[in-house]
């Protein structure tokens, strides 16, 4: 038996799904915890429970009607009073911002915990502006209401341009979202895949390695001549003494996506990489969502993004799909193939915790990812 919950918090509606190897007759059973916080269904030997994402108070509590037609998928829909209802603003929480981090840090590899950036190498933290700012400041610009003595002052006076170049300085690390971006003399134990690797190879990717157990950690940016570490890669210390704080990498993913959407404005992006493999196109269909699965590690609720994915080569395979004939903007998102890698196996992996029936959608694959919450930005992990 597999039970699976949605809980939708922009509308405060809790949705089961109930799949049972047999169908339902009357000794079938779908029964809510009498304090509301759980869900038990059993039919014959078939039993699974899982902790519901929200709790369900007063007519909600109990028996639930199983139906007169014998049927192995049963399902229920819930409308949660709102005193009860779980309270999300759905922003993208992004940990280890430039606010959070210190010169007495130290970046190791998750893998092998080797130091990536030493403790007081890096003197100040500056965060990255958001995609297209200097577009942005540029429209500003010419938009913004006349000034007197101010018609003739030339573009280079402005101190920025869509054209500027970031660069990276020496003890000074810019933070974005899911990366750092390092000069190479502030980092140690990084090596770079050499020219020969690619000798024979079409893609031009440089991905960073640690030095130690050979992890994948970054990329070389041939923008700013500089290292990008991925955060997903990464663990962080504060101090000598304390704990070391890592992440799962699709906590990481989510994060890149959902930042992307408040950012960008758009839901759907064709993920590439300059390295090889299939790019796969990515639609956020519910940005923020509560589920919890009884096929899941845990029955215990998780906060979710659902996300209709597929393989870009064959996303014009299915002409007429309701879903792909919707006008809807696209934009592109760039990131390293061992990034992508972990999107998709992440991406497909999700499909377990999903009823089978509900694993795809008028041609294109659902998974969930799940996403950072508020409590772990104070937690400290190892993955």
């Amino acid at each position: 038996m597999h039970i699976y919950t949605e809980y939708l918090t922009s509308i405060r509606t809790l949705s089961i799904q109930i799949v049972s190897e047999s169908p339902s007759d009357e000794q079938t059973s779908v029964l809510v915890s009498p304090d509301g916080l759980s869900l038990k269904a059993s039919c014959h030997a078939d039993v699974a429970s899982v902790r519901l994402p929200v709790t369900l108070r007063g007519q909600d509590r109990g028996q639930s009607q199983t139906p007169d037609v014998p049927s192995a998928k049963l399902q229920y829909r819930f409308q949660v009073q709102a005193e009860h209802a779980t309270i999300s603003d759905g922003n993208a929480i992004i940990p280890w911002t430039a606010t959070d981090l210190t010169d007495s840090l130290e970046l190791t590899c998750k893998i092998c915990d080797t130091a990536v950036v030493s403790r007081d190498k890096v003197k100040q933290w500056k965060d990255l502006p958001s995609e297209n700012w200097a577009e942005m400041m540029d429209f500003w610009h010419c938009h913004k209401p006349n000034e007197p003595n101010t018609h003739d002052h030339a573009t280079d006076e402005k101190g920025y341009a869509a054209q500027s170049r970031l660069t990276a300085q020496r003890a000074v690390g810019l933070v974005n979202a899911t990366s750092f971006l390092l000069t190479a003399g502030d980092c140690s134990n990084v090596k770079s895949a050499t020219s020969n690797s690619h000798a024979n190879s079409n893609d031009n990717e440089a991905i960073l390695h640690c030095a130690s157990c050979n992890a994948s950690i970054g990329t070389f940016d041939d923008a700013t001549q500089s290292y990008k570490l991925a955060k997903l890669s990464l663990s962080l210390s504060h101090r000598p003494s304390g704990a070391r704080q890592c992440f799962s990498p699709e906590l990481w993913l989510s994060c890149r996506l959902l930042n992307a959407v408040e950012s960008q404005g758009l839901r759907k992006f064709t993920l590439l990489s300059s390295g090889p493999g299939d790019a796969l196109l990515i639609w956020i269909f519910t940005p923020d969502l509560y589920i919890s699965s009884s096929k899941g590690a845990s029955a215990e609720p998780i906060r979710v993004a659902k996300v209709l994915w597929k393989y870009a080569p064959s996303a014009m395979d299915t002409p007429g799909s309701a879903l792909d004939s919707q006008s809807l903007s696209e934009g592109e998102m760039e990131m390293p193939s061992f990034e992508l890698t972990a999107m998709e196996q992440y991406l497909e992996r999700s499909s377990l915790l999903l009823p089978e029936h509900a694993g795809h959608l008028m041609g294109w694959n659902v998974g969930l990812l799940q996403r950072f919450i508020l409590e772990d930005i104070g937690t400290n992990r190892r993955y």
